[in-house]
């Protein structure tokens, strides 16, 4: 009956609604399950309304009363990225923050009011060694504490593993995988249209696949409110969020006692895949993240400093990893008629904010394959984005070659080998495909975007985002005119990755996280950090 009911409703909605609630194209029609995410929809609809009325008398009460409201603060406004934000490279902050200091920064930018709130962790959180970068992994494995039982974690926002999409799946296959190893229960949440793995554990990992509706507006939102709803009955100890636009719905595992963490990733609503209103939607996310979650996670310092100026909100920085095998040529190379040595590569989701126009513009400049001797090698795709894909295509001419999404050995196989891999990605925060070129031993050549430049240091080479390709038609020139300059970009690039972005040292940083979470989960004060401690006034 529900879903009869269901369907009926969506065959009512005028045509824009339901070209808003338009599947992917392609996508094969979900039935039933797609009757139940619409049911979903609704219902989250529904609470969001009385969140929003409830929130609304509240205000009432407050001007009734005399008590100041929202309106009588002072405006925040959006701060962009700024140069002097960005570390010396491998070096502690002093100059930036507003913060005084109470030893080395262990906790990024936050770090010091973070250990001033919670005294009796500084010893953990601040374990020797640590000045000269947040992570150094034997430092944070010494620091670990002993625990009396394993923890139950829940991980949702993320399509699914194993990983096939973006950033976020990466990360959570990494950490899942790496958890489940020392001895964790973890449970991550799956868009059942999405992932293709068809068992229920993957690694050791327990995969719970659930319907959503595959559009672009609402797949991820729908899904992760299921999520919510079917986890709220288990014991989880932690519910680990993906991307700030599930932050609106981080209370929902509060309300059973549970502690939720929200990993931000970046500004997500200057992304040019979003309209009018999904930008303003995430600019409320961005609001509700420094309030509903117990704790918010900063994947870069830009990221974390843009929280801090605009909401006054401390975050704790725990980057991405970039431990990636490297591979001899292969099948992969050879399926895609590519010679060792002989390519150019780009990786990253085909939507217009990584710039990938950017790098077919300035290959085509420098003469293409006739005049470099390379080839371009295009990896990547993405659902939303047909209409700018096929342009792309249909512009690249010769010499490029569109491998589409390439996973595990194959994509190994494919960054071991080029000569230049180029990163143009202009929008969000630490991105991992990026670490996982330096990783590579790849010669980068890398968008000046603030973010990019704190991710490699020293370890590339630097373009001018903002002149797109004209400057790095010029950058990429010099490099492939200059073999030593390349050779010595590889050294840097594998240093860099090797010493500073570790996925070990990492899972070490979010296992002592989730400990303490978990622990004190009865005392994790909403808008506030681990202890109840308060944001920064």
């Amino acid at each position: 009956m529900a879903f009869a009911s269901a369907a009926g409703m969506a065959s009512m909605m005028p045509p824009a609604a339901r070209a808003l609630l338009a599947p992917t194209v392609g996508a094969v029609p979900a039935g039933p399950a797609f009757a139940v995410a619409l049911g979903a929809l609704l219902a989250l609809t529904a609470l969001a309304t009385a969140v929003y009325l409830a929130h609304r008398a509240r205000r009432a009460r407050e001007a009734a009363s005399g008590m100041p409201t929202g309106a009588t603060r002072p405006a925040h406004r959006p701060v962009a990225p700024r140069v002097e934000w960005l570390l010396p490279d491998a070096e502690p902050i002093t100059s930036i923050a507003p913060i005084a200091s109470h030893g080395p920064v262990a906790l990024g930018l936050a770090g010091a009011s973070l250990l001033g709130a919670v005294p009796e962790q500084a010893a953990a959180w601040q374990a020797s060694g640590l000045a000269g970068h947040p992570i150094e992994a034997e430092a944070r494995a010494a620091a670990r504490p002993r625990r009396t039982r394993p923890l139950r974690i829940a991980m949702m926002g993320s399509r699914g593993i194993p990983a096939s999409y973006s950033g976020f799946e990466t990360c959570v296959e990494q950490l899942s995988v790496r958890l489940v190893e020392r001895g964790h229960e973890v449970t991550v949440y799956c868009r059942s249209h999405h992932v293709k793995w068809s068992g229920k554990m993957y690694k050791g990992v327990r995969l719970v696949k659930l319907p959503t509706i595959p559009s672009k507006h609402f797949d991820t939102i729908v899904h992760t409110f299921l999520s919510m709803l079917h986890g709220l009955p288990r014991r989880y100890d932690v519910v680990y969020i993906c991307g700030v636009g599930n932050a609106p719905l981080s209370f929902i595992p509060r309300l059973a006692g549970r502690p939720s963490i929200v990993n931000v990733d970046g500004a997500d609503w200057q992304r040019d895949k979003w309209g009018g209103f999904a930008k303003r939607y995430l600019r409320l996310a961005e609001r509700t993240a420094t309030r509903f979650p117990s704790v918010i996670i900063a994947d870069s310092r830009v990221v974390e400093r843009y929280y801090l100026d605009r909401f006054r909100k401390p975050s704790i920085f725990i980057p991405y990893g970039s431990d990636v095998p490297r591979r001899a040529p292969g099948e992969t190379l050879e399926r895609l008629g590519l010679a060792p040595d002989g390519y150019l590569l780009w990786v990253g989701r085909l939507v217009p904010e990584n710039n990938a126009h950017d790098v077919v513009a300035a290959y085509q400049r420098l003469g293409g394959l006739d005049a470099t001797g390379l080839q371009l090698c295009i990896v990547g795709d993405a659902p939303y984005a047909s209409d700018y894909i096929a342009n792309l295509k249909a512009t690249a001419g010769p010499g490029v070659v569109f491998a589409g999404y390439v996973f595990g050995d194959g994509y190994h196989e494919l960054g071991s080998n080029a000569r230049v891999f180029v990163f143009a990605s202009g929008v969000g925060g630490t991105h991992p495909a990026l670490l996982e070129a330096m990783a590579f031993g790849n010669c980068v050549v890398v968008n000046d975007m603030a973010a990019n430049v704190e991710t490699v240091g020293d370890a590339a080479v630097p373009y001018d985002g903002r002149a797109g390709a004209d400057d790095l038609t010029r950058v990429l020139g010099a490099a492939l005119a200059d073999p030593a300059l390349i050779a010595r970009y590889r050294q840097r690039a594998a240093a860099r990755a090797a010493t500073v972005y570790s996925w070990e040292a990492i899972a070490d940083q979010y296992e002592d996280l989730f400990g303490r979470l978990a622990r004190r989960r009865s005392n994790v004060a909403p808008g506030g950090v681990p202890g109840g401690a308060a944001p920064v006034p």
